[in-house]
């Protein structure tokens, strides 16, 4: 009988390893887009998974602003040097902080006219466009905010389509909104000090950065800094050397 049940027991372990592995296999040969940060991308396995859909959220509504550079830091990095267009649905409003600004795309390495801005009547119609972009194909990436009540549901059709057509999808959602969603990443953003160039003017904008959701990854936090002229994101160094991090990590199933 323990015989037996040794030779049992060595199967089960065989067939858990044999699990493993494929997993592990099958992490390896998704699609990643390595952001820059090495504490960032170990988290990440290598790079944020491009054929996904992706979430930053505000920590406050002040935040807002410094929510959607971190959005357009990510976008860029999608599309690349590559003249890609990003397909970008909005509403009726512009909401409280109006709607992008040309110069300030810019800065992010992003031409206005790479981006198509669709028009939309009603929440249904921005769901509809951002599927249908990612359907279609051919573009960088498709960026937005999420609709009002957004339900789990439209998100996994919005997973579903990245993960088809092996394009991004990168949404901006609210610090009210507590919503579940079927997001590969969740990141929490808000705004840090930024440094000062010889004029005294702001160099490159800094964010605290709470990835607090991530698929079969492990979370982190990280002070993170968007550099204009490299077109990066990176740590920020600290005077006197070495790299400004609040790096807190540990494993997420």
């Amino acid at each position: 009988m323990t015989e037996a049940r040794t030779v049992a027991e060595r199967k089960a372990l065989i067939e858990a390893a044999r699990r493993r592995i494929g997993q592990l296999e099958k992490v390896s040969a998704i699609a990643r887009l390595p952001l820059g940060c090495a504490e960032m991308d170990a988290c990440l396995h290598g790079g944020l998974v491009i054929g996904a859909l992706h979430e930053v959220a505000a920590r406050d509504h002040c935040a807002h602003p410094a929510a959607l550079g971190f959005l357009l830091a990510l976008a860029r990095n999608a599309i690349g040097s590559r003249a890609n267009a990003i397909v970008w649905p909005l509403g009726k409003q512009a909401g409280a902080f109006g709607a992008p600004y040309g110069p300030g795309l810019k800065a992010f390495g992003i031409d206005p006219a790479q981006i198509l801005f669709v028009r939309c009547k009603t929440r249904e119609d921005i769901l509809w466009a951002m599927e249908e972009a990612l359907r279609i194909g051919g573009i960088g990436a498709v960026v937005g905010a999420r609709v009002a009540r957004m339900n789990l549901t439209a998100s996994r059709r919005l997973q579903l389509a990245a993960e088809n057509s092996g394009i991004p999808a990168i949404l901006l959602r609210t610090h009210k909104d507590d919503a579940t969603s079927a997001a590969a990443t969740r990141w929490r953003v808000s705004p840090c000090g930024a440094a000062r160039d010889r004029f005294g003017f702001s160099a490159n904008p800094r964010w605290r950065v709470t990835l607090e959701r991530v698929r079969g990854g492990r979370i982190g936090e990280w002070v993170v800094e968007w550099d204009h002229e490299a077109l990066c994101l990176r740590l920020p160094a600290l005077l006197g050397g070495g790299a400004f991090s609040a790096d807190r990590t540990r494993n997420t199933a």
